[in-house]
């Protein structure tokens, strides 16, 4: 008896200490890189433990339960990440900080760099100022620039002139791909959402080398949201105007094995504004508009590949007035109202397959 009640009391230490490692991996989650040297700190009851990232962007705790890790670099935001008992592997995506680094373009290289050494001047618009608009398309994020100077038409929409010149001489472009669907050489900036858009590259004077002859006045780039997540994120967006517009959209994020994807759904209906009542036609014309976009990334040792699909759905109704056409049936006249409708259907579908290689 005396020897089971011993062996008894050494086990009972044994599971105490029997507990779980835990494996994190930190990523930046643009460019779904390592991330070396962040500091962790790991909370687990009162204990707190310290760790820091190898250049792969892992690291390892030992006897590890269940808590939290708080993740910090003095390039990016810092994260908290609840550990539970169940996952021995945790992947946790960081987010650059822009507050004290200078700002990196695309528009006009040949690859990403700093605003600071770009052979020409780039203006950024990022998302804090998109957001503190409220901006729903581009037509809204430049009507109040001053560089802009934007016009609108009742059925071909709103445009833009810079330098003097029409926008038939401005490139508007989407992660460098052209915008497709001129009319009169014209584009149509309340088609372009901003809800996928994480900021805009404006480059005033002429860029007819590298994006042909649409260049001369200037280019518009829009930079698409990029984003790399180990669970799936979803979010909303709504506008209301007592004018009668009504728009929605939001995003959902979630990974598929290896790959990172990102699905943009939304709908932007304006029921028309007429100052007469009386009227049947519009002086602004009502629209609807039906968007999506979904992109798809996947990480090879060192090269980025990513596809990205756009798909725009947009009907302008031009409503006619009323007309009293009478006619003659033997002893009687027939009177009837007749109204012509113009209808203005616009439809885009792009593809675009990207490639980046991180050396």
């Amino acid at each position: 008896m005396k020897q089971c009640a011993f062996i008894l009391i050494l086990s009972l230490p044994l599971l105490g200490i029997a507990q779980k490692t835990i494996r994190v991996e930190v990523k930046d989650q643009h460019t779904d890189l390592p991330i070396a040297g962040a500091h962790l700190s790991m909370f687990s009851g009162n204990d707190t433990l310290k760790g820091t990232t190898s250049p792969t962007g892992k690291a390892v705790f030992k006897n590890i339960e269940k808590g939290k890790i708080l993740v910090t670099h003095i390039s990016y935001l810092p994260v908290t990440v609840a550990v539970r008992p169940s996952s021995s592997k945790t992947t946790i995506y960081m987010t650059p900080s822009r507050e004290n680094l200078d700002e990196v373009v695309v528009t006009g290289q040949a690859r990403p760099i700093l605003a600071s050494k770009a052979i020409r001047q780039i203006r950024v618009i990022d998302q804090a100022r998109i957001e503190q608009q409220a901006a729903v398309n581009l037509r809204d994020l430049l009507t109040n620039d001053l560089n802009f100077q934007v016009s609108e038409d009742a059925i071909l929409g709103s445009q833009i002139s810079l330098q003097g010149l029409s926008s038939a001489k401005v490139k508007v472009l989407i992660d460098g791909v052209p915008v497709i669907g001129r009319l009169d050489g014209n584009i149509d900036l309340s088609q372009i959402n901003l809800n996928d858009i994480e900021r805009v590259e404006i480059v005033e004077g002429p860029m007819s080398v590298q994006y042909g002859t649409d260049a001369v006045a200037g280019t518009i780039n829009l930079i698409s949201k990029r984003k790399a997540t180990s669970k799936p994120e979803v979010g909303l967006n709504s506008y209301y105007e007592s004018v009668g517009r009504y728009n929605f959209d939001g995003t959902i994020d979630f990974p598929l094995g290896e790959f990172k994807s990102h699905i943009s759904l939304g709908r932007n209906f304006f029921g028309g504004f007429n100052p007469s009542e009386e009227s049947r036609s519009m002086l602004w014309n009502p629209k609807l508009q039906y968007f999506s976009s979904f992109s798809l990334q996947r990480r090879f040792n060192k090269l980025m590949l990513r596809y990205r699909g756009d798909f725009f759905d947009e009907e302008i109704r031009n409503l006619g007035p009323v007309e009293r056409i009478t006619e003659e049936q033997g002893d009687s006249n027939i009177s009837q109202a007749v109204a012509r409708d113009d209808y203005y259907y616009t439809r885009r579908f792009n593809n675009a397959l990207y490639g980046d290689f991180y050396p």
